[in-house]
């Protein structure tokens, strides 16, 4: 934590107390050392952002799993003295946007999800951005179980959704509409601290641990290993190969149902798949006990079939995905153009039909 003194120009244009953000440190968390650092309530540093914006983010992606806005970032970047870059990779902004290439990722299974480790709490004030993935309930740093409240409220019934104002009635605003996004409710509440039960004050950190289960460590180990993989590898391209990977594989296998994480059964088909987000593409994958080699040493031609229409950029002045007339040149000498729809779907060239 780096004090600002009166004195120092900066005093102005930032806060009296700047935090940095830690490796793997998830952006709600960095939020939450903010408004601790400088013994202010919880949530009031992504109020002054919003207020500071003059217009409310996208509610959807007050998660936080992406960056609300590059206006976000840029203001906070500047308040915190720190290169956006390194508030980008307290989301998944960079890599989820890589992965299927469009700035507006799909991110349903992981908007409404919250879970703290208390260690991680107790040690360093941290929120790990891997515990807001599909599928992740342990810390695999400490092997205890992720938590998502303190337990004061288990068999009662839901909290009321009223809670204390401030004397800021702009800054209420913008609270009211973070508390009615999902997992604001429990991230940011006026009137408590930050890193507290909403309902009972208890500290995060103070929460009682409860081991992992070694099995659900190794399995976690594994969904974990696909996500480093996309997330550091994934590219349009690899992700459908890997569609193409789970595809052939059911083929080979004969098998039409597949046995989910969560007990389930249900009915995996190639049109099924591209609809998936990433978690129960992730679910999929592990559940036929396939590993990230499987994808990089797959050599097999691959076979385009993107949802609808696309924008892709392609170097070839004759793209074999194409149909003929689809093609436009661009100034840097790609061709642009939209991949067709499902009806109109081409093979690669040596592909099975």
């Amino acid at each position: 934590m780096h004090a600002v003194q009166i004195a120092d120009p900066a005093w102005e244009t930032t806060f009296p107390h700047r935090v940095a953000p830690r490796s793997e440190e998830w952006l709600a968390g960095v939020l939450l050392r903010c408004d601790e650092a400088n013994g202010w309530d919880s949530g009031r540093t992504i109020a002054y952002l919003l207020h500071t914006l003059h217009r409310p983010a996208n509610l959807s992606q007050l998660a936080l799993v992406l960056p609300p806005s590059p206006a976000f970032l840029q203001v906070l970047a500047s308040w915190l003295a720190v290169p956006e870059s390194t508030l980008l990779a307290t989301t998944y902004g960079a890599e989820l946007t890589r992965l299927y290439e469009r700035p507006d990722p799909p991110i349903e299974d992981m908007r409404y999800s919250f879970h703290f480790c208390p260690e991680c709490l107790a040690e360093m004030r941290m929120l790990r951005r891997t515990f807001v993935l599909p599928h992740i309930t342990c810390c695999p740093l400490h092997h205890v179980q992720l938590q998502g409240t303190c337990g004061c409220r288990e068999g009662k019934s839901p909290p009321k959704s009223d809670f204390p104002k401030s004397d800021y009635p702009m800054v209420d605003a913008m609270l009211k509409m973070i508390h009615e996004v999902g997992v604001g409710q429990e991230l940011f509440f006026p009137g408590k601290k930050p890193f507290t039960c909403r309902e009972c004050g208890l500290d995060w950190a103070q929460c009682p641990r409860r081991a992992a289960d070694p099995e659900r460590l190794l399995l976690e180990r594994k969904i974990l290993a696909w996500y480093d993989f996309f997330f550091s590898k994934g590219t349009r391209v690899v992700l459908q190969r890997t569609l193409q990977v789970i595809n052939q594989t059911l083929k080979q296998r004969q098998k039409k149902y597949v046995e989910r994480l969560n007990g389930k059964t249900s009915r995996v088909t190639l049109s099924a798949l591209e609809r998936m987000s990433l978690g129960q593409l992730v679910d999929v994958l592990v559940s036929l006990e396939l590993a990230p080699d499987a994808v990089e040493t797959d050599e097999t031609p691959l076979l385009w079939r993107p949802v609808g229409r696309q924008t892709f950029y392609c170097p070839m002045a004759s793209c074999p995905y194409m149909k003929p007339g689809n093609l436009t040149a661009e100034p840097s000498g790609h061709h642009v153009g939209s991949f067709p729809s499902a009806e109109e779907t081409t093979h690669a060239p040596g592909a099975d039909s």
